[in-house]
């Protein structure tokens, strides 16, 4: 394992998830990196169980390194100790950013002119 997570409090506050890996079902990354994932989740007062599980998910993607589609098992512990797991299906976004300057849309913008057609 090459990545350090932090160790599970002796006692969760009230507003704090505990999140870990119960299984990978797919990845792209290191295995053991992605079994040790971890993270204390601190809930918003209008986070939906779906939010969570997203947000928690997206780290993970990103701190284990992921590249493609990737398919986890994320076990949620709360402070009573009571415990949820739930399936996430993950995949990467393409996305393209285009910078146009005013310059280039000024002349973008301006009238086109028209052809001038001889007549035979």
């Amino acid at each position: 394992m090459s990545k350090k997570y932090p160790k599970k409090p002796e006692q969760l506050d009230a507003d704090c998830l505990w999140v870990s890996v119960a299984k990978v079902i797919e990845s792209s990354g290191v295995r053991d990196d992605e079994l040790a994932w971890c993270c204390e989740y601190v809930i918003g007062h209008r986070n939906t169980l779906r939010e969570i599980a997203r947000d928690a998910a997206l780290v993970w993607y990103s701190e284990t390194d992921q590249s493609c589609e990737a398919q986890v098992v994320l076990r949620f512990e709360r402070q009573d100790g009571k415990r949820l797991e739930l399936e996430v299906r993950l995949a990467p976004v393409i996305r393209a950013t285009v910078d146009v300057n005013k310059n280039d849309w000024n002349l973008w913008r301006e009238p086109v002119a028209e052809e001038v057609r001889a007549e035979a």
